[in-house]
């Protein structure tokens, strides 16, 4: 689902290939085949605009190639003598072109430094994360183990348990327990595995994929239906990675072992995933498509099988989640984030309004990158079974622990992970509205994976220094630089 950055590519007329820019705020007109259908806006930037430090510098180049060609001409074409007294024509270009290099140097200074000032800006968080929390939720007579995910909704914070197969209901000023639902079993409200609460359509949506049974509920936690998600043939299995607005579902369908295709020797793998929709009876109503999976490290294993060993070092790794009518799809090794409606149609991208370069994975950073992958990894690098990678990816993270690449956090803010975990002590996030809109970056002074937010407080999944679970409520903190978005 990859694509070149700031192009339409019209899904119904692949004849349709045009620039945009998101000041022009449309699309292709040809939607479904037919012209004057509405326009949709596109959420890429294009490369290099106008306003860009870079394009003017590159014009600023082209004038004085320019100028060049003119001396050189001049030289060879005027019919008055070169080498006359002060004012010959010689000296007089000598000079002109003299004068205007050194402008030119000055000029190309002042661009390359205008465009390093830039790429600071981007990177500098617009916003933080208090260190100091409000409400820390967990303790001894509560204890908090595993959790999935959580959501702000009103005045109360909802949380996903796996070590119970609850939904916890807290009071988000207090942080005092309102109600527990759920549970383990298979009964109606029951879950053998619970993912994180999702919510679309003024409810609660819970996925339990080992009952493949995706479970509503209402905001203050009443049990409302249940309806099966099946796999459609040849797929094994199915996970619902989104719900959209109107209820229906999107699911991630896994492809099935092909024996013809087992490695035959240690590798690094990555499959292909299908996309699919179904409606809110959990029946399947169309395939979206297909995306590239996470990375994981293979190698064979008893006759004809292979198994894993996990990630590997600065892995490769993709997302997929929904909010209100769109679809999103992230694979850290492109630095745009694809945008797709709930039919399947190509919308555009996200991405950051000023290019950056990619960065160097050095020395220092594989030994360090050694520490964070399993034992049997690390020896199929040691036997050069697999290549190190050049350069970090654009989203995700190699800390301790691990922290999604894409989060939704709310109905309406989308928090994209910018890679680190090497370098840097605590996550950076670029936040996007559901209209494409980079509402800013916010960081965090320590390792935290981030949960919900409502633009003036985060839910974050903290473990502290003895890596026991806590959920804490901070603030997010604005900061005063030069290019600061309203995150809140």
């Amino acid at each position: 689902m990859s694509r070149p950055r700031g192009s339409c590519i019209c899904r119904h007329n692949r004849a349709c290939r045009r620039r945009f820019t998101l000041q022009q705020q449309s699309l292709c007109t040809n939607r479904g085949g037919k012209r004057g259908a509405e326009p949709r806006r596109l959420y890429a930037l294009a490369p290099w605009r106008r306003g860009n430090s870079l394009y003017r510098h590159r014009r600023w180049q082209r004038l004085w190639l320019g100028s060049l060609r003119y001396t050189i001409t001049a030289m060879f074409c005027h019919t008055e003598p070169f080498f006359g007294g002060r004012g010959g024509i010689i000296m007089t270009h000598l000079r002109f072109l003299a004068i205007f290099s050194v402008s030119f140097s000055l000029i190309s200074a002042v661009a390359c430094s205008e465009q390093t000032a830039l790429v600071t800006d981007r990177l500098a968080p617009h916003a933080v994360l208090d260190s100091v929390p409000l409400v820390v939720l967990g303790s001894e007579t509560d204890p908090i183990h595993n959790v999935a995910g959580a959501l702000f909704i009103g005045d109360t914070l909802v949380l996903t348990d796996r070590s119970t197969f609850t939904l916890r209901f807290y009071d988000r000023a207090s942080g005092h327990r309102l109600r527990v639902v759920g549970g383990q079993g298979e009964g109606p409200g029951e879950f053998l595995s619970i993912g994180r609460p999702q919510r679309a359509a003024g409810r609660l949506y819970v996925w339990d994929s080992r009952l493949v049974r995706l479970t509503t509920f209402t905001f203050d936690g009443d049990l409302q239906g249940s309806v099966r998600i099946v796999p459609i043939e040849p797929y094994p299995a199915a996970n619902v990675v989104g719900v959209f607005e109107d209820g229906s579902s999107l699911v991630a369908l896994t492809e099935p072992f092909d024996v013809a295709s087992r490695v035959l020797e240690p590798t690094i793998q990555r499959r292909l995933g299908v996309l699919a929709r179904y409606d809110t009876e959990g029946r399947f109503v169309d395939s979206l498509g297909t995306y590239r999976l996470s990375e994981r490290y293979v190698e064979p294993y008893g006759h004809g099988g292979e198994r894993g060993g996990g990630l590997p070092m600065f892995g490769r790794r993709s997302a997929v989640g929904a909010m209100a009518e769109q679809y999103y799809v992230l694979d850290n090794i492109e630095s745009g984030i694809e945008v797709f409606s709930a039919s399947g149609m190509h919308m555009g991208a996200l991405g950051p309004n000023v290019a950056l370069p990619k960065v160097n994975v050095t020395n220092a950073d594989l030994e360090q990158g050694k520490l964070r992958v399993s034992a049997v990894v690390r020896s199929a690098y040691d036997a050069g079974y697999i290549r190190t990678p050049q350069y970090f990816p654009w989203y995700g993270w190699s800390g301790r622990r691990f922290l999604s690449p894409m989060t939704v956090a709310a109905a309406n803010e989308l928090w994209i992970l910018n890679y680190g975990g090497v370098r840097s002590s605590g996550p950076v996030w670029s936040v996007y509205s559901p209209d494409g809109m980079e509402l800013g970056l916010v960081a965090s002074p320590d390792e935290v994976r981030i949960l919900a937010s409502d633009g003036r407080f985060a839910a974050v999944l903290n473990w502290g220094e003895f890596d026991v679970e806590r959920v804490e409520v901070r603030e997010i903190v604005q900061q005063n630089v030069g290019r600061v978005r309203d995150v809140r």
